[in-house]
């Protein structure tokens, strides 16, 4: 049998290393949605699901944001159309309570609107993915250490554009403006109930936003290419892992920023047990 070797990129073709990236970044969008409160853009989220439940793991800080007399708006497909749920159908779950009393890099500030309209899932799976958490585990995100594994952070940018309003009432968007940033890992912590991250990337430079305002809530992916120890041409990678959900960037030093982040804790444990507990 062909040895398999796990690898962080390093000593593996430029061309080959993108190819997955490519077909890994379009994956982790499949999870993805911009968010709207009405016609006013709110943040970014992640579809998930867990104990038969369905929803979009978010930021607190984004959640709030919702006026809970207005629909909660996605957008969720590359051409115009409308897709809202109205507020009766959104319960809005409040995992790690945001306080700005608090600095907004020490968390927590992690959030979930729960779906309760049936037709509106089935509506979501034609054309996203739900990816559902009780299949998943501290364990299995972390077999691979996170520093070894390619590492995105998958949101709306503010200063890219958001797809043009082509009706005000109800609004109707024309596109899908994701932006999937490599990050590098650089910390995981624990603190109370939950844990964190911290990932460095580009700030302002090689087509990466100057701001990163927008992406909160937005997921942080990780998964692991894999090499051919005997034939280094033949290169793949396993299926992406959430590993985290962004809150807050730092101040731009040098071209570069820190995202900050919950951690695989704060979805696997934290997340699954809000969502046990709902009715």
């Amino acid at each position: 049998m062909d040895e398999i070797h796990y690898d962080n990129a390093e000593d593996t073709p430029k061309e080959l290393v993108k190819e997955q990236k490519d077909l890994r970044t379009l994956e982790m969008s499949g999870f993805s949605v911009p968010l709207w409160s009405g016609r006013r853009f709110i943040g970014s989220g992640t579809l998930v699901s867990a104990n038969g439940n369905y929803g979009i793991l978010t930021a607190h800080h984004v959640s709030k944001l919702w006026n809970e007399s207005e629909p909660l708006c996605l957008n969720i497909a590359q051409f115009d159309h409308i897709f809202y749920v109205p507020p009766p159908m959104v319960q809005h779950i409040v995992i790690g309570e945001y306080s700005e009393n608090r600095p907004g890099s020490d968390g927590p500030d992690l959030a979930l609107f729960r779906i309760l309209d049936p037709a509106k899932i089935e509506s979501l799976k034609a054309r996203k993915m739900f990816l559902n958490l009780d299949v998943h585990s501290v364990e299995t995100v972390t077999k691979f250490p996170l520093e070894a594994q390619q590492c995105f952070v998958v949101g709306c940018p503010d200063e890219i554009k958001l797809g043009e309003l082509v009706s005000d009432a109800p609004p109707v968007w024309s596109g899908q403006a994701l932006f999937s940033a490599q990050v590098d890992f650089r910390l995981r912590s624990i603190r109370g109930e939950f844990d964190y991250v911290e990932m460095l990337t580009y700030s302002g430079i090689h087509g990466f936003p100057a701001t990163f305002k927008g992406v909160s809530g937005g997921g942080i992916w990780a998964f692991m290419l894999r090499r051919s120890a005997e034939d280094p041409s033949i290169v793949n990678s396993l299926s992406p892992e959430l590993i985290g959900v962004a809150f807050y960037q730092g101040p731009a030093a040098e071209d570069m920023r820190t995202i900050y982040g919950h951690g695989p804790s704060s979805i696997y444990i934290a997340t699954r047990a809000a969502l046990a507990q709902v009715s």
